[in-house]
């Protein structure tokens, strides 16, 4: 894509973004992210063959199949579990913990 194209897409993206309300430019920028972040992934994955993507899972299989990091995970659960964010039908948030201490 040449430099006046991407000019011309980023003056009608700017000027879209401009005529949304707040909630819908902060959906705009997540899917921007997203896309970045797929168009990212998808360079990497071209540099990489096959053999190097299963050479690298059966290092990962390895790894996490140690008892020490089983145990790292089983906290890593626990931790998350014990701080999940629930919604209250104000939609302010409150953690788990919060719950525990207003009964």
């Amino acid at each position: 894509m040449n430099l006046t194209i991407d000019n011309e897409y980023e003056n009608i993206l700017i000027n879209a973004m401009r005529m949304l309300p707040p909630n819908r430019v902060e959906l705009l920028v997540e899917f921007a992210r997203f896309l970045e972040a797929q168009s990212l992934n998808e360079t990497l994955l071209q540099d990489e063959t096959e053999a190097a993507i299963e050479a690298d899972n059966a290092q990962w299989d390895a790894l996490l199949a140690t008892d020490s990091a089983q145990n790292m995970l089983k906290q890593l659960i626990a931790e998350a579990s014990a701080n999940t964010v629930r919604a209250r039908p104000d939609r302010s948030l409150l953690t788990t913990n919060a719950l525990h201490r207003e009964g």
